[in-house]
């Protein structure tokens, strides 16, 4: 059996509308496709909206990922930057962001990013869209007691601002002579 994903890749995202294009066993499949292209017990961080079909979306795809051993994180609703913080702080080989309608009115995104919290890039998703046609031949399942388990990451809000200063370069700001403008 074949998946084809080339009708939900749309300008270097996977987009859907929920439940027609983009229902939650795609979701869980993605999990499994996506798992695969990593090693086992590695972390990779999740995050969403605050919309119930990103929700529902991020927990199929959670399942698909658990299955093939890997962990994840779990900031629940996050912003897109913290998501990014998060991969670099803890260490993850990557994550997965699930919104609703900023680029397509209704449909909901998957954006995944790598090790270094970056987005992947157009030929990282079409390996991911080619792998898809060979499914489920090339999907890692691990052995039950293997399985992924899922964490919370409690006050990831406040190490993200507390760290942020840190990205700050005061001096370069200072030397700019910058004006306010009222």
């Amino acid at each position: 059996m074949a998946l084809e994903l080339g009708n939900i890749l749309k300008r270097g995202i996977i987009a859907g509308r929920v439940n027609e294009n983009l229902p939650p066993e795609m979701s869980t499949i993605l999990g499994c496709l996506h798992g695969s292209t990593l090693k086992p017990n590695d972390i990779l961080v999740m995050a969403r909206d605050y919309h119930k079909d990103s929700r529902m979306l991020k927990r199929a795809y959670a399942a698909g990922i658990l299955s093939t051993g890997v962990d994840i994180l779990n900031l629940h609703d996050s912003t897109f930057p913290l998501l990014q913080f998060s991969i670099r702080r803890f260490g993850a080989s990557g994550g997965a962001y699930f919104s609703t309608g900023h680029l397509y009115n209704n449909d909901v995104e998957i954006t995944f990013l790598d090790a270094g919290g970056f987005i992947y890039t157009s030929s990282q998703l079409e390996e991911l869209v080619r792998t898809s046609r060979k499914f489920p031949k090339n999907v890692r399942r691990a052995e039950p007691i293997n399985i992924g388990k899922i964490s919370s990451i409690p006050h990831t809000v406040d190490i993200y601002m507390k760290a942020l200063p840190q990205f700050v370069n005061k001096a370069k700001i200072s030397d700019a002579n910058l004006k306010i403008v009222v």
